[in-house]
């Protein structure tokens, strides 16, 4: 395998970490409720 194709694979497993720990510590919570702020109102309960 050369240098470049363990850089590659180095960046995938580091994104794939940071998303898992992003998903379980609720990181995205944020943006969607900035995304839910915008005028997105279709997943928003009514009353």
């Amino acid at each position: 395998m050369s240098t470049q194709q363990k850089q590659w694979g180095a960046i995938i497993v580091m994104i794939a970490l940071f998303a898992m720990i992003a998903f379980v510590t609720n990181l995205c919570t944020p943006m969607a409720t900035i995304i839910k702020n915008q005028g997105g109102n279709d997943y928003q309960e009514s009353g």
